[in-house]
């Protein structure tokens, strides 16, 4: 196996102020295709510029912990993360939002006609296996499910 330096070294630094905009727009970048934003965003057209808007908020509010780190020549990478057992963000800039009860219930009405009931409710079933958000709010609070299936 052969390895070839890159012809200009990767420099990993601890990214300052004036490095926000150049890590926001690396992370930006490196999720525009991330299922989560795509799914979120399915439509081409402006999802760079929301992806981007995402990152802007949490580089700034994660700013104060000052563990953001740049790559690159320029910044063509970056990362950043909350250190463990630390608030995301300060008082000032918010406080935790209470998810409600324990438990989480997610109605679905669904009618098709010339399709079976069973094969409507399957499908539901398979969307909220495969949706992020019914995914992530089931690991956080248990979600009820229930299905209303519409006679056709």
């Amino acid at each position: 196996m052969t390895t070839t330096a890159p012809a200009t070294p990767i420099v990993v630094r601890k990214a300052h102020a004036v490095d926000r905009a150049s890590v926001s727009a690396a992370l930006a970048a490196a999720f525009h295709d991330d299922p989560v934003f795509a799914w979120i965003h399915p439509e081409l057209d402006g999802r760079a510029a929301k992806v981007r808007f995402f990152f802007d908020l949490a580089v700034e509010a994660l700013a104060h912990h000052e563990d953001i780190w740049s790559a690159g020549p320029g910044t063509s990478g970056a990362a950043l993360w909350v250190p463990y057992g630390r608030p995301p963000m300060t008082d000032e800039q918010g406080e935790p939002v209470w998810a409600g009860p324990n438990d989480v219930t997610m109605s679905v009405r669904i009618a098709a006609p010339g399709v079976a009931p069973e094969r409507l409710r399957a499908l539901v079933e398979a969307g909220c296996r495969c949706s992020p958000i019914p995914n992530a709010v089931e690991r956080a609070t248990p979600l009820v499910l229930r299905i209303d299936v519409e006679p056709a």
